[in-house]
């Protein structure tokens, strides 16, 4: 397999079966998640590249130092390894699931986050913790917008005073950067622009007055919070300025 420049050979054999070609076998390395992730871990691959490939065998190495310093983050250290090893590797795993894209990921992610389920918000937090976000964007887009919104997302995760709310924002704003099907939930609607959302609060006014007044304090509290998947989906829409603006007419 071309490791640089379609000169260099591998083999190996990866649970009784044999690799030649590095992109085949850094999919099963991920496909079989647990078992890459401890060859990886216990210095397998470390061991076999030493002598054929010591670019990658350091590549090996210093993965192993990083999962042993913080091993909270393994599952996305391993990830951002095979990410390393297979330029060529465009799908996203998930401890072993496979989606086809880090969209699909993203979208999956904003499920959870409308059914207010938070149970993956340490491994949101690993990918931002180990930068994956930026170094996929990259990939995908080199130096973008899309890669200088990923940035400020891992900057904030420095922020030790970070409440829930803003911990929902973040993982709502993080979703919004990469998935492809992007709306605003609520009651039961999908509302993927700021004209939908004006429709569907002029269709409740004519509805009635107290419906619309109950959605009116559902998208900002009694003291002037502004919902956090709505203020998040603005944000993805690029209304940055009216938010400002906004905030500035309320003091």
């Amino acid at each position: 397999m071309d490791m640089d420049t379609n000169t260099t050979q591998m083999s190996y054999t990866f649970k009784e079966r044999h690799y030649t070609d590095r992109h085949s076998f850094v999919v099963a390395l991920a496909e079989d998640w647990e078992y890459g992730k401890n060859a990886l871990s216990d210095g397998t691959l470390h061991h076999y590249f030493c002598t054929e490939h010591p670019d990658l065998a350091e590549l090996c190495k210093k993965a192993e130092e990083t999962i042993l310093a913080e091993p909270m983050d393994a599952e996305v250290i391993f990830l951002d390894f095979l990410y390393q090893l297979d330029p060529l590797l465009i799908g996203f795993y998930k401890k072993g699931r496979f989606y086809d894209s880090f969209s699909a990921f993203g979208e999956e992610m904003l499920e959870m986050l409308y059914a207010d389920d938070t149970s993956e918000q340490p491994y949101w937090d690993s990918i931002l913790h180990q930068r994956i976000l930026t170094k996929y964007m990259e990939r995908l887009f080199g130096n973008t917008e899309y890669l200088q919104k990923a940035e400020v997302l891992e900057n904030m995760l420095t922020d030790e005073d970070m409440d829930q709310r803003s911990l929902l924002l973040r993982d709502y704003a993080m979703a919004y950067l990469i998935a492809d099907d992007i709306f605003f939930r609520i009651n039961d609607q999908k509302l993927r622009n700021v004209s939908e959302l004006t429709q569907y609060m002029k269709d409740l006014l004519e509805q009635s007055y107290e419906a619309f007044e109950d959605f009116c304090h559902t998208l900002v509290d009694y003291n002037d919070v502004l919902d956090v998947q709505l203020e998040a989906f603005l944000l993805a829409l690029g209304k940055q300025k009216e938010l400002l603006l906004w905030r500035e007419g309320l003091s």
